[in-house]
């Protein structure tokens, strides 16, 4: 079992709560936790540096900076995420990276202030990233052991399944307490 944590500085209507970088607690996160996944938020500059991700210890551990934000509907630039990749890779192994959009899209019932089909197209610029970052299309018995593969199942699944409720015409209340649409509480 795989246990993956979330670092959360809050989501609300395409708001936010916390600012401040990871530096002081980056140690404490990553080497005294039994966590083997990270999500940390790196969409926007309130995060800090990638710095911390220094002290990632080589091996199993993997963390998935969330440089795709979901916030605001506008598309991250392909070529600005594989930068933001090149340089976390000064401070880690590209091996040991993921990436997922940023908190989900719907953090609170309420959600974020996208559409459907800006959910869809941020998905879909997750999926091409990973495949430019990892070349997933080429090589992917080589790189299956990273758990890239797996995130991009994942993420496709998460789109078709966001497909199927575009059908319905809209996400319906329960779904929204379900992981694959967020981390929202449905009560």
């Amino acid at each position: 079992m795989l246990i993956g944590m979330h670092i959360c500085r809050g989501n609300f209507k395409s708001t936010w709560v916390v600012e401040n970088a990871y530096d002081p607690a980056a140690n404490a996160i990553f080497n005294q936790t039994d966590i083997d996944i990270y999500f940390m938020e790196y969409d926007i500059k309130r995060a800090g540096g990638l710095e911390p991700l220094r002290l990632l210890s080589k091996g199993k551990k993997r963390v998935l900076p969330d440089f795709i934000t979901t916030k605001p509907a506008e598309l991250e630039d392909i070529d600005d995420l594989r930068r933001k990749f090149e340089v976390a890779s000064k401070y880690a192994d590209i091996e040991q990276f993921g990436i997922a959009p940023q908190c989900g899209f719907a953090s609170t019932e309420e959600g974020n202030s996208i559409i459907i089909d800006e959910k869809r197209r941020k998905l879909d610029l997750t999926i091409r990233t990973a495949e430019a970052i990892w070349d997933l299309s080429v090589n992917a018995s080589v790189r299956a052991h990273n758990g890239a593969l797996s995130l991009l199942s994942a993420l496709k699944a998460h789109s078709n399944r966001l497909e199927k409720c575009l059908g319905r015409g809209q996400i319906h209340r329960n779904q929204l307490a379900d992981p694959a649409f967020g981390h929202g509480d449905a009560e």
